[in-house]
């Protein structure tokens, strides 16, 4: 990895302005749907493969049954350059998505580059996610079952809880490393889509999650968890990929009950996280104010926890700590049974 620093920061501007990006929104259905020659007939394969899974939800979700303009979108996404790996590599190592807030602690020389790799790697998540789910057996993924901000629970005494600590150190102690390859996964199926509950600060409409499960030939299940909204009422549906998998440790047959579980613990701790900062600030300012008639305004604080920011990859308060919440409330419950951990992406495998 230690090369990939030394590569010319130009790259990461001539590849933002030259690499070809097919969104999956209504400009560019409508651009397909015009009489003129597709730009991309000389990349269609005739006898290309697609999972059925991922065409009908490709089909559902962005093209509604325009066939032509769906295998476009397939044949684009699977072709890219070895510099666009290349540059997802480098931006990883500058924005870790482990590291949500890394455009807020990165130093000057850090900060050029990070925010170039916010973007490309944001791209990729919500605009090539076709690619990024055919290519998962070529990516390392970390260990990851931390918050964003990487600090430990306070347990009934105020005290650290260092449970988060001891399951890092187990699982590495079991592993004899932190990096996962899922190299031998297919797709098996989509959940269920399970409405994400709304605060009063949300801007988007809609918001859903949908989990992909991929298996082994040895039945061992991982999910990727997915996010479809609307940015307007009506309006197209947007997706993002989260670049986090939840691993399973053994195979498991409930599986209606893992995603409607996972997907309430999700949404249950996107509001938990958000009224723990809520309840901190009412402290404060009850304690501060010497306005009897002043009222607190929580609306000021729930701002930063709307769905906007609950759906960026880099965000402090987005879905890591939702995802943070729901795997420890479903580990405590399962009591060791079908413990899930979490990876997120690290980088692209170069060989």
């Amino acid at each position: 990895m230690k090369k990939l620093l030394k590569v010319n920061s130009i790259l990461l501007a001539s590849f933002l302005s030259t690499a070809p990006i097919i969104a999956c929104n209504s400009s560019y259905k409508q651009n397909n749907s015009s009489s003129e020659e597709s730009p991309y007939k000389h990349l269609i394969e005739e006898n290309l493969v697609i999972n059925p899974a991922i065409n009908e939800f490709a089909n559902k979700h962005f093209f509604k049954g325009d066939k032509k303009s769906l295998k476009e979108f397939f044949n684009e996404q699977i072709r890219v350059e070895s510099k666009f790996k290349n540059e997802l590599n480098i931006s990883l190592t500058f924005a870790p998505l482990f590291i949500p807030n890394i455009l807020n602690i990165a130093s000057e020389f850090q900060l050029k580059h990070a925010i170039n790799s916010v973007d490309v790697i944001s791209q990729t998540l919500t605009q090539r996610w076709f690619w990024y789910i055919q290519n998962i057996k070529n990516f390392s993924y970390v260990f990851n079952n931390w918050r964003s901000d990487f600090k430990d629970y306070k347990n009934a005494d105020s005290k650290d809880d260092e449970s988060d600590k001891k399951v890092f150190e187990e699982v590495y102690k079991k592993e004899g490393k932190l990096l996962k390859v899922f190299k031998d996964y297919s797709i098996k199926e989509f959940s269920n889509e399970y409405k994400i509950e709304t605060m009063k600060t949300d801007k988007f409409f809609n918001v859903k999650i949908t989990f992909l499960r991929l298996v082994d030939s040895h039945n061992n299940s991982i999910l990727i968890p997915i996010f479809l909204y609307q940015k307007t009422e009506n309006g197209d549906t947007e997706i993002l990929i989260t670049g986090d998998i939840f691993n399973f440790e053994n195979d498991n047959n409930d599986w209606k009950i893992i995603y409607e579980k996972l997907a309430n613990y999700i949404s249950e701790g996107r509001k938990y996280f958000a009224q723990k900062t809520i309840d901190y600030q009412k402290r404060l300012f009850d304690q501060s104010s010497n306005d009897e008639g002043q009222k607190f305004d929580e609306t000021k604080f729930l701002k930063d926890y709307n769905d906007v920011k609950f759906l960026q990859n880099y965000n402090k308060n987005n879905y890591m700590n939702a995802f943070y919440y729901a795997i420890n409330k479903f580990n405590k419950e399962l009591q060791n049974e079908n413990m899930i951990h979490r990876y997120t992406w690290g980088f692209v495998n170069e060989k």
